[in-house]
């Protein structure tokens, strides 16, 4: 049984993992070629409109994802119910979402100049909503199916840029890219679930399940918040302290970093849905198959880490060009948190099962301040590296040391621990494997 999941699981990340590298590589070139044309200071302008915007996309995701999957997988039955409640929920986070980052840039005098690209680029919050449909597809662990249809609305994406950049376009244009590559995804999405013979005719809308979907979610949306925050804190400290201009330099090394960022997110994402059915139906096998996923993702963040850290300066220099040669200190300081990232990130999926999404918040906030304290002593000092290294530190704390502060959470303490011993423990990691495909 497991050994046939396991087939499953791996052929789904295969797809997303395809369509990933694809878009990115597609994505970077793009975004190198807008960097190289507007420079850093433009580059940065535009950098700090997407982050922002960015920083609520939690309050348009509603925090539900996970919380959506969980119900599918309890009543399959109920799932146009279950979909229907959750569009609804979604459209009305995106309206939140959209009058919070329109309030957010017309009150600070700093951003006011950048007010038409704040309100073009959260305009994609509407769009992007629809992509619920793909949630039907997770459930399924039939990811490969809209894989397709999101590379090609992608690569349509950084070709408009691409030709945006050969007209010698104003700013604004690549934020009007932008919201048309975020409704192309999202039509990609609804053709394909459309295509594979699901309907949006009998979907419908339940007021007491929206009551328990935002009972479990609001704690996500805001942990989402936070930890959106304290992933973009540095960048957001950067552009304060030194400008547009070095927050382009800055987040050229943040683009490549956020390259491999997808990986634990894929993979749980196609894991979730079995771990949800054997914490219910095996409890006793339960904290062993979640071991090995920390083993199996820490690993991995290992990996990523020595490799973007040797070709660092040749990512930088190749793709930016020498003008930001600056950001290799920090996209090698970056690389360093993958494995801590890819352990936060399964600890996270850990949270959801128990129902322990308030550590979220608690844990995200521990972070932030250790970031800001360390931002303000370092930055002075080691100017955009500095920022790196207190976004490095205040990702540690948040995704890893905290799980030695609270007792509900604890048990992660240990499993993160002898995750991040698996260089030492290669062994028994494949033993525990094979007894798996056994299973």
């Amino acid at each position: 049984m497991f050994r046939t999941n396991l087939q499953r699981i791996g052929s789904n990340v295969a797809w997303l993992v395809v369509n990933r590298v694809v878009t990115k590589v597609a994505s970077l070139v793009a975004i190198a070629l807008i960097a190289r044309y507007l420079g850093a200071k433009h580059y940065g302008a535009l950098s700090y409109t997407l982050i922002l915007t960015g920083m609520f996309g939690a309050v348009a995701n509603m925090g539900l994802d996970g919380i959506l999957i969980r119900e599918l997988v309890r009543a399959p039955e109920k799932s146009a119910t279950v979909l229907g409640t959750g569009l609804v929920l979604r459209l009305a986070g995106a309206f939140a979402a959209f009058l919070l980052v329109a309030s957010a840039a017309a009150l600070d005098p700093a951003t006011q100049p950048l007010l038409p690209l704040f309100l073009v680029i959260a305009s994609s919050f509407f769009p992007q909503a629809f992509e619920i449909t793909d949630l039907w597809f997770q459930k399924n662990i039939q990811s490969k199916f809209p894989v397709l249809g999101r590379t090609v609305a992608v690569i349509l994406g950084a070709a408009l840029k691409a030709v945006l950049v050969f007209l010698e376009a104003p700013l604004i244009w690549f934020a009007w890219a932008c919201l048309a590559e975020a409704f192309l995804n999202s039509l990609a999405v609804v053709i394909v679930f459309r295509l594979r013979g699901q309907t949006f005719t009998n979907w419908n809308f339940c007021p007491r399940l929206a009551r328990d979907l935002i009972r479990d979610s609001w704690p996500l949306v805001v942990s989402g918040l936070l930890v959106t925050l304290y992933m973009r804190l540095e960048q957001l400290l950067v552009r304060t302290f030194f400008g547009y201009s070095s927050l382009g330099v800055y987040n050229t090394a943040s683009q490549i970093t956020e390259a491999w960022s997808f990986i634990p997110a894929f993979v749980l994402s196609s894991i979730y849905p079995l771990l949800v059915e054997e914490r219910k139906t095996s409890p006793q096998k339960f904290e062993a198959r979640l071991q090995t996923v920390f083993d199996a993702l820490t690993g991995a963040g290992y990996l990523v880490a020595a490799g973007v850290a040797c070709a660092a300066p040749i990512l930088i220099t190749g793709l930016f060009g020498d003008a930001y040669s600056q950001a290799v200190p920090v996209l090698i300081i970056q690389s360093l948190g993958a494995p801590i990232f890819f352990s936060g990130a399964v600890r996270a999926q850990y949270f959801l099962l128990e129902n322990l999404n308030v550590y979220h918040t608690l844990t995200a906030s521990l972070g932030i301040a250790v970031n800001v304290a360390l931002s303000l002593f370092l930055m002075p000092h080691l100017g955009i590296s500095g920022a790196a290294l207190a976004g490095l530190a205040g990702a540690s704390v948040a995704g890893f040391l905290t799980s030695f502060l609270f007792k509900p959470i604890r048990p992660c303490a240990a499993w993160q621990l002898k995750a991040f011993l698996i260089p030492f423990r290669l062994g028994s990691v494949f033993r525990a494997l094979r007894a798996h495909d056994e299973d």
